[in-house]
């Protein structure tokens, strides 16, 4: 009921986001997890399908976009090994780039933080990349982003334990690769002004949230699109042409109250 419920409200938002997007470039970051064997199949049919309608970009070092063009980016939250054999095959034959943010306690590990998602429920069991495949990917098509060290939630953290854990995942993450770590995804997408306060000093350029939002093209704070196993084509899109970004406006009306509330409270 909820997915019919946000469908309908999507297809309601769509006509006013095109007059007010007109003008602009729509650049769409898609975020996984895991791609299994069992659906794999349907991953490829859905990133071909959004492949005709727009154009891969690589989110490091990412060039100027043109007006009124579609563009796409991939992106994988936790770096799970299963898309070594699922995913990293076909994005290389398809020359399509890619950035995988990896948790630095679970490296070699399978995750041992609260899912808190029964989408999830299977990679409890799932095994992440090592530091020797890590440094193997191909770095023409593969960039690494961090996750965090242990996967929390940031903005539950006091502000020495925020530190810790956005700058020793980069200090590991930049060890591994060779190169300077700029972006960072939100675990649980859970983050606050203190979080991109301190990621910001900590030296992040770029950082992700799972709110849909594909018009954030050169914002600090990027939305992403989730897209399910399950998901019709018609639902991706709309996701594609930004019928979903009503979701990013209502997320931030709901937290300017959140705070407004805060401070009333002080």
């Amino acid at each position: 009921m909820k997915r019919i419920i946000k469908l309908i409200i999507s297809l309601l938002y769509l006509p006013f986001h095109k007059i007010f997007t007109i003008n602009s470039p729509v650049h769409s970051i898609f975020y996984f997890h895991s791609v299994y064997e069992h659906n794999k199949e349907s991953f490829f049919d859905k990133i071909n399908f959004i492949g005709k309608f727009s154009t891969p970009v690589n989110l490091n070092g990412m060039t100027e976009l043109k007006k009124r063009e579609k563009y796409f980016s991939l992106t994988f939250d936790d770096g799970f090994q299963n898309l070594l054999e699922n995913v990293i095959p076909f994005l290389e034959k398809e020359k399509l780039p890619a950035t995988i943010f990896i948790p630095t306690n679970y490296i070699g590990k399978v995750p041992e933080w609260e899912f808190g998602n029964e989408i999830y429920d299977k990679d409890k069991s799932e095994f992440i990349m090592t530091e020797e495949q890590i440094k193997n990917l191909n770095k023409n098509l593969f960039s690494i982003g961090s996750h965090t060290c242990s996967h929390p939630h940031l903005s539950k953290l006091e502000e020495k334990e925020i530190e810790k854990e956005l700058r020793e995942s980069k200090n590991i993450l930049e060890s591994i690769v060779g190169y300077e770590i700029e972006m960072l995804s939100f675990p649980h997408g859970d983050y606050s002004e203190k979080v991109i306060e301190i990621a910001e000093a900590t030296g992040y350029k770029k950082m992700f949230t799972v709110i849909p939002d594909n018009t954030t093209y050169n914002d600090k704070i990027i939305g992403r699109i989730f897209v399910s196993p399950n998901e019709r084509k018609t639902e991706l899109w709309l996701k594609l042409n930004g019928a979903y970004n009503w979701e990013s406006k209502f997320q931030k009306i709901k937290r300017k109250l959140r705070n407004k509330v805060n401070e009333h409270s002080l």
